[in-house]
């Protein structure tokens, strides 16, 4: 669906689980946090959730299985689109 949608082209990623559960497998949660073909063009995550207890649990999920794109968690929107400028920011600084 992402390659329909985008090409290959580069992408930032926000995942909203403020109105749902966060119930992914072990499995599920290393295929996201490696390498792969959806990582290639994904420069990052942004994980919304509404509380205190998802928070933990996306907080503990990024320090145990190590992203290898740039993940964090927000509780605002906002924030979270905020900090996907940042990141932009950065790109066009480096170059």
């Amino acid at each position: 669906m992402r390659e329909k949608l985008l090409g290959n082209r580069e992408y930032h990623s926000i995942t909203d689980f403020r109105d749902g559960l966060l119930n992914l497998s072990d499995e599920a949660k290393v295929y996201i946090a490696s390498e792969n073909q959806s990582s290639i063009s994904r420069l990052s995550d942004a994980v919304i959730v509404d509380s205190f207890a998802k928070k933990i649990e996306v907080d503990l999920y990024i320090r145990f299985n190590k992203p290898t794109i740039k993940t964090k968690v927000f509780t605002d929107l906002n924030k979270a689109l905020c900090w996907i400028e940042s990141i932009k920011l950065e790109k066009i600084e480096m170059v």
